[in-house]
């Protein structure tokens, strides 16, 4: 039987040297790793020792957490690799096709070469695990009710043990199509969102910057703070996955459904769109007062669109920090945002900001009616707008003036920066 959260610790002390060993042979083999995932040829003959002890492991944690069959793609994926030699890319197509969603209150193991989103410098497919249990907040399935979703992959998960990479990044997300694979799927099955993370991240990345270009007071809500920093972990772990929920139900709507259009949904700029469109859509409905935590999902959504995402220190070429910066010049010109001569803050029309955000959701599915070609070159058009040519390599270049107030905030001593 799958492991369930109250048996999970009895299992997690028989399994404890297994994921030491697991870790030391993860971070020393990611040194040898290109950002392709292949072994570098200086490191060949010290990664067949460590691909050796990877394989020990996952079957002994396969068969720990009720999965041997995933241990079987795992063994049928690397023996492959070996085969290729381990300087060619892997391709771990069984792993990631083996892949089933956890049932609520179950655990689940993960080894896999992966590119975490908005992971650690450098950027690649090396390899990441992750023992997490599913935990799906009990809100999520009143939301449900008011705004059903045709086919729901957003999983909520809490970390158990996992990779540097997994469990100390800001990464909240894992997307089975990130594993590095000879192939790509043809469809999205679901998304793993460790969402125990969030509070972490928003306390200490987002809400500074907040609070140093808008001020203390809640904006938004006439309150005497902001509403979305008045969260426990525990409830903030429930409103996020509130706002999971929603971002992947509004995914799955529209003229072009992600999940019916991921081969033109992967083009940068209309992806970009597209994520734009979803938390604009997800923001809208938080206004709606039967959602649980819905002023506060509303607040989290535009600080980290608008004040983490666009720090991101490789943002020229980072999908989501594309995305702030772009809501942001937006919002800008909108008047929905404007400095306001205190000390360098800004001031809020709450009101036109509404509008504002009504109008480019409006604007955004409007393109998904063009055929493929004229939609994606006008995805393109559109982010430019916002977002101008970069130099060399660089997607785009970061509005001057928003990256000015962005930067300044981060000079705060009460302030911190992205990573």
């Amino acid at each position: 039987m799958p492991v369930s959260c109250l048996d999970l610790d009895h299992h997690e002390i028989a399994a404890d040297r297994c994921f030491e060993e697991l870790e030391a042979a993860v971070s020393a083999l990611r040194l040898l790793q290109a950002s392709d995932g292949s072994v570098l040829p200086s490191g060949e003959d010290d990664a067949r020792s460590l691909v050796g002890t990877l394989q020990v492991c996952a079957r002994s944690l396969h068969e720990t957490y009720a999965t041997p069959d995933r241990a079987d793609a795992f063994d049928a994926d690397l023996n492959a690799w070996r085969q290729a030699g381990l300087t060619t890319v892997p391709k771990f197509d069984a792993t990631r096709d083996a892949l089933l969603a956890p049932a609520n209150g179950k655990a689940i193991f993960v080894l896999a070469p992966y590119l975490l989103a908005n992971g650690p410098k450098p950027r690649g497919h090396f390899f990441e695990y992750f023992l997490a249990i599913r935990d799906e907040p009990e809100e999520v399935n009143a939301v449900s009710r008011l705004y059903p979703h045709p086919r729901n992959f957003c999983q909520s998960l809490k970390i158990v043990r996992g990779s540097s990479g997994i469990s100390e990044s800001n990464s909240l997300a894992f997307f089975p199509e990130n594993i590095a694979a000879g192939r790509i799927p043809d469809r999205q099955r679901f998304a793993f969102f460790f969402f125990g993370k969030f509070h972490r991240i928003f306390a200490t990345r987002t809400a500074p910057v907040v609070c140093r270009l808008l001020g203390d007071v809640d904006l938004f809500f006439a309150c005497e703070m902001w509403r979305s920093m008045s969260l426990s972990p525990q409830a903030c772990y429930r409103a996020r996955a509130i706002w999971g929920y929603l971002h992947d139900r509004f995914h799955h709507g529209g003229p072009r459904r992600f999940d019916r259009n991921m081969h033109l949904k992967m083009n940068w700029f209309a992806g970009l769109l597209e994520e734009i469109k979803v938390d604009v859509q997800s923001a809208l409905a938080c206004l709606d007062r039967r959602i649980p935590f819905g002023e506060e999902i509303f607040e989290f959504i535009i600080f980290d669109r608008l004040f983490r995402y666009p720090l991101q220190p490789d943002a020229p070429t980072n999908f989501d920090a594309g995305t702030g910066f772009l809501l942001f010049q937006r919002l800008l010109d909108d008047r929905a945002l404007r400095l306001d001569g205190r000390g360098g803050r800004l001031a809020v029309d709450f009101e036109t900001l509404v509008l504002s955000l009504r109008q480019l959701s409006t604007e955004i599915e409007a393109l998904e009616h063009l055929d493929d070609a004229d939609y994606c070159s006008a995805a393109r058009r559109f982010a430019r707008r916002y977002l101008p040519e970069g130099g060399p390599g660089e997607r785009y270049a970061p509005p001057v003036q928003v990256l000015a107030w962005l930067d300044a905030a981060t000079q705060d001593p009460a302030s911190t920066s992205s990573s």
